[in-house]
């Protein structure tokens, strides 16, 4: 073993074993660092929101109540990944749809052109008109 590790192995065994505020301090602090990681707005604002319920907590000596909001924070915060990835498919669902609806509205506009035409075609001949008819049999229209 070398000096560098020899010398880290003595300073955590003369180190006193953690308490369970430290613990719940570490998973405040995990919590947050993964909130942050998953950038979802509300999961990180739930977060910061559990963080500093725990330091609240850990004001007031209440360690065991700071590891349990810590716990369920880093629980919060890992859920924020798959709430990120609902909201990017939901965003990309709307384009979709917007899409579509442009689509849409284009085939609408010439549905109502064309039904127009046919209504003009059909008045002339009621009141027997001569129409103008392309070679393919349409309405030429005469706006």
């Amino acid at each position: 073993m070398n000096d560098i590790a020899s010398n880290a192995l003595a300073l955590l065994g003369s180190l006193p074993p953690p308490d369970v505020s430290q613990f719940g301090a570490g998973l405040a602090v995990l919590a947050f660092s993964i909130s942050l990681a998953s950038r979802h707005s509300l999961t990180v604002a739930g977060t910061v929101l559990a963080v500093v319920v725990v330091v609240l907590m850990l004001r007031e000596m209440q360690s065991l109540g700071a590891l349990a909001i810590g716990g369920f924070a880093v629980l919060y915060a890992l859920g924020g990944f798959e709430r990120r990835a609902h909201q990017i498919r939901l965003r990309r669902i709307e384009h979709s749809i917007q899409a579509m609806s442009g689509l849409v509205d284009v085939f609408l506009d010439g549905l109502e052109r064309r039904t127009r035409e046919h209504d003009r075609a059909l008045s002339a001949v009621v009141l027997d008109e001569k129409v103008p008819v392309s070679k393919a049999g349409h309405v030429i229209a005469a706006e």
